[in-house]
């Protein structure tokens, strides 16, 4: 009879095979699959960018992956601006396979910002907030990659409703920055 499936508590499984000379048989066949069933992954966002890629980047992904969770924040009243440079991942009209999703905050119930799968960049994303939740998921079937980089993006532009505009500045002794600049149209 076959032996059930055999998972491997760390990274490594070592396999005996031992045979007599009593009995001549085919001997056995296996196949294994490399599984990433959760990674977590905290990052700060400031004005210097910093990379994001999918697990063993740049080979492929694994796959199964399950939950693989990124949580990058920025000082409070700032924004995050995740810029994807290469993304191949399985193509599905709903990407119910492999995809990354990316959402407004901290945690999995925030609001969605999109779900994406297959070849074609994302556009740039920005949070709305100070936080940006990402998950990268995968099947068994199509083994892709993707990589990009994430830093604190400038807020818009303000446009005032009336003739003045008012901007309040606020700074603290923990980073020194340039500041800002500020223009106005007639």
């Amino acid at each position: 009879s076959l032996p059930g499936s055999i998972t491997s508590i760390g990274n490594s499984l070592w396999i005996k095979f031992h045979s007599d000379t009593d009995t001549t048989a085919d001997g056995f066949s296996a196949y294994f699959a490399l599984s990433v069933t959760h990674c977590e992954q905290t990052y700060q966002a400031t004005a210097n960018r910093r990379s994001i890629s999918s697990p063993n980047y740049p080979a492929s992904y694994p796959g199964n992956i399950d939950a693989c969770v990124t949580t990058i924040t920025a000082g409070e009243g700032q924004q995050i601006q995740l810029v994807f440079e290469e993304f191949a991942t399985e193509d599905h009209s709903d990407c119910d396979f492999d995809y990354v999703e990316v959402r407004d905050g901290d945690s999995s119930d925030s609001p969605s910002l999109g779900r994406y799968c297959g070849s074609s960049l994302p556009g740039s994303i920005t949070s709305i907030g100070n936080s940006l939740w990402i998950k990268d998921s995968s099947d068994s079937f199509f083994l892709g990659r993707f990589c990009g980089n994430f830093g604190t993006s400038l807020p818009g532009s303000f446009t005032s409703i009336g003739n003045s505009l008012l901007i309040i500045f606020h700074s603290d002794t923990d980073t020194t920055a340039d500041g800002f600049s500020a223009y106005s149209k007639h």
